[in-house]
């Protein structure tokens, strides 16, 4: 049951407020912002509304903003608006309206807490939106850290109705008779987090009618895990990892005693780019020989003898020796030697393969997800189509076709797990090629910058 005196007992110890303390409410004119207004008003707290018109719903947005605004200057609490071309600027910047609007949000929100000397920023967010951000995640894929849903409080930005469900919202203005504003974008299944609520969670909570209250239980031990691991990490840090020129040593007999290896050596090394499938295919090739690279953004991670050496790299030498990983539903990703275009391709009767070497035909079920795409290392090998599953050093395979040291140097790589697919414009690997029994293709076209 949501009442007074638990809102503000989790205001004031898990959102770390005081009642001295000036609130910016960010309002949607929406049930969950007005329940909060209301909640302030009651135990008053000192708040602003601030209300972003993201123009998206034509009368309907410019109404919510009348409908704040009268409600302000009816009690007499400070109000900010502001208007955002959101559609407009999703598209300029190729990012969703979703995203864009987030973005837009946040920033000024900020801005306009610095600018007017508040303490905090609170949101109306509730236990309902930590469910649907949890099984967001999960379906998206994520570690330990996006497992832990949504903080109290998190710097200046706070979440007091965490400590409620959307139906003792609910209940809480029915009793008290607060009126709001309803977008009707929320019935609708267009966003994902809308099918969330409306198809998967009542049909989670037909098997668990608790749901809401568990999810709760169930966020907070692993906030207590993310914690436990973050701590191990430092650990391990300060036990097994060294400064050393310029460079940062990781031991690899301790990283490979470690429980779990790969998530060890994604926490080190996610804050310089890599991401969990590089860490996957680092872990896998430690037996190997020293002297393999793995890049990604502006470093690159030696495998030496006794240790995983990461150094930052200069611009000229990053420019080639980036990593871009390649998604199922990647169409197109950009190299600095030009482009690929990937399209997935039913095999017919009437299906040909490409007899050209900027195209490459791929039995889909043989290609593991992400892909990843890099400079040529020396030590690379291949089994080179037509060679009958013979591996060859890709070094000698580009010397016999008479490739010169400048174009060596420019060559990429298509990668499966750390298996090379194919030597770019050049020559796809065996292992990888159509079979008999392929039913779908992916088709990989390399355009260079020239054309």
């Amino acid at each position: 049951m949501l009442n007074i005196a638990k809102f503000e007992f989790f205001l004031r110890q898990q959102c770390q407020t005081k009642s001295t303390a000036s609130v910016l409410l960010a309002s949607s004119g929406g049930l969950d912002s007005m329940v909060l207004a209301s909640l302030f008003l009651a135990l008053k707290q000192p708040f602003a509304i601030a209300h972003c018109n993201f123009q998206l719903r034509g009368i309907a947005s410019d109404g919510d903003a009348l409908f704040l605004k009268n409600y302000a200057q009816t009690l007499g609490i400070p109000f900010y608006s502001q208007n955002f071309d959101t559609a407009d600027i999703a598209q300029s910047e190729k990012i969703s309206i979703q995203m864009a609007a987030r973005d837009l949000r946040y920033t000024w929100l900020e801005q306009l807490r610095k600018t007017k000397n508040f303490d905090v920023i609170a949101t109306a967010h509730h236990q309902n939106d930590q469910l649907e951000t949890l099984i967001f995640r999960l379906a998206k894929g994520t570690g330990l850290r996006g497992l832990k849903g949504m903080h109290a409080r998190r710097g200046q930005i706070i979440r007091p109705l965490l400590s409620a469900s959307r139906a003792q919202i609910e209940m809480y203005a029915q009793k008290h008779q607060i009126q709001w504003r309803e977008d009707a974008s929320n019935a609708e299944d267009k966003y994902a987090r809308n099918r969330i609520r409306h198809h998967i969670i009542p049909q989670m909570e037909r098997i668990n009618p608790n749901l809401i209250e568990n999810s709760q239980q169930t966020l907070e031990r692993l906030s207590g895990a993310e914690e436990f691991v973050e701590a191990y990490t430092q650990h391990f840090i300060a036990n097994h990892c060294q400064n050393k020129k310029q460079a940062w040593l990781i031991n690899m007999k301790a990283l490979q005693k470690s429980p779990a290896p790969p998530v060890l050596l994604y926490r080190l090394l996610e804050p310089y780019g890599f991401n969990y499938a590089q860490c996957q295919n680092i872990i896998a090739d430690l037996n190997g020989k020293a002297g393999a690279v793995f890049y990604a953004q502006n470093y690159g991670l030696l495998r030496d003898r006794e240790a995983l050496i990461l150094k930052k790299m200069e611009k000229s030498e990053a420019k080639h020796t980036l990593i871009f990983t390649i998604e199922k539903e990647t169409s197109e990703v950009e190299l600095p030697i030009g482009k690929l275009e990937l399209r997935q391709i039913e095999v017919t009767p009437a299906f040909q393969l490409s007899q050209e070497s900027a195209v490459a035909d791929f039995d889909s079920q043989l290609l593991q997800f992400p892909l990843t795409v890099r400079i040529v290392q020396p030590a690379d090998r291949f089994a080179p189509l037509g060679m009958k599953g013979k591996m060859k050093k890709i070094n000698r395979f580009l010397t016999d076709q008479k490739i010169n040291t400048f174009e060596k140097k420019q060559t990429y790589v298509l990668l499966s797990k750390n298996k090379i697919a194919w030597v770019i414009n050049r020559r796809i690997d065996e292992r990888f090629a159509y079979q008999l029994d392929t039913k779908k293709i992916l088709r990989i076209t390399f355009v260079p910058n020239d054309k």
